[in-house]
């Protein structure tokens, strides 16, 4: 772990994660949620069975975690509302690997699984933000995350070819309701990736693609726990696998 300097921020992550232990979830009216601060958590690793072999595992967190985050309520919405997304620069995604945890409420909850296209200028600028869907799975449940402050780790493959800078990352399935899971968040990284959730209309942030620390639950975030498996691997990639975005349009 990286030493804490600003005592201010550790004073007030202390006091976000006693109240969270003390009162429990925030009503859904809430949106926006985070776990708080914690040096206490503890990597659970994917079960065995390698996904992607062959492949080189991009990451743009330190390797640990300090917190959660997560949209619930009207914080997601249709068609991708409440995403999270992290950039990445190979020509070729295998498969996804998420951090997540969660609060007591998984209840076999869904995510689709995306890659997207980059977009240099950003909204707003500077950039990159996550651009045209390039590859979707849809109606994957990632199983039970582990109990905060444990965090699992789960792979997915999607074979996706993208020719360049990309986002990886995911939407979770749960419009106007309780979350499922929380994305692992590093909060004392060197912030070297691109962190980015879609923010929703109509509750008072900036709407579209954004940094999470542009609201203030999430304004500690300097990495998300997104990770690619980069490279071919071992895909077959499929029609099941990989959708243009002319067709993810038409499912909504």
């Amino acid at each position: 772990m990286h030493e804490r300097l600003e005592s201010w921020g550790t004073r007030g992550r202390l006091l976000l994660t006693t109240s969270f232990l003390l009162f429990g979830p925030v009503p859904l009216g809430a949106n926006p949620r985070s776990l708080g601060y914690s040096e206490s958590t503890v990597i659970v690793p994917a079960p065995e069975g390698e996904v992607c072999p062959g492949t080189t595992l991009l990451q743009q967190d330190d390797g640990d975690f300090e917190s959660g985050y997560t949209w619930e309520g009207a914080g997601v919405q249709p068609p991708d509302y409440g995403s999270w997304a992290e950039c990445y620069t190979s020509d070729f995604v295998c498969g996804i690997q998420l951090l997540l945890t969660q609060d007591g409420r998984y209840d076999g909850q869904t995510m689709d699984l995306y890659v997207w296209g980059s977009v240099a200028e950003g909204n707003p600028p500077p950039g990159p933000d996550p651009g045209n869907a390039l590859c979707v799975i849809r109606d994957v449940d990632p199983g039970p995350p582990a109990d905060w402050p444990s965090i699992s780790t789960h792979d997915f493959q999607i074979c996706c070819p993208t020719g360049g800078p990309h986002f990886v990352g995911f939407w979770p399935n749960w419009p106007g309701a309780g979350p499922g899971w929380y994305i692992a968040v590093d909060e004392n990284g060197a912030g070297d990736g691109c962190p980015r959730t879609k923010s929703p209309p109509e509750l008072g942030y900036d709407t579209g693609w954004i940094h999470p620390n542009q609201i203030g639950l999430f304004s500690h975030c300097r990495d998300l726990g997104i990770r690619e498996h980069a490279g071919i691997g071992d895909c077959q990639a499929t029609p099941s696998r990989r959708m243009t975005w002319g067709r993810i349009k038409g499912l909504y």
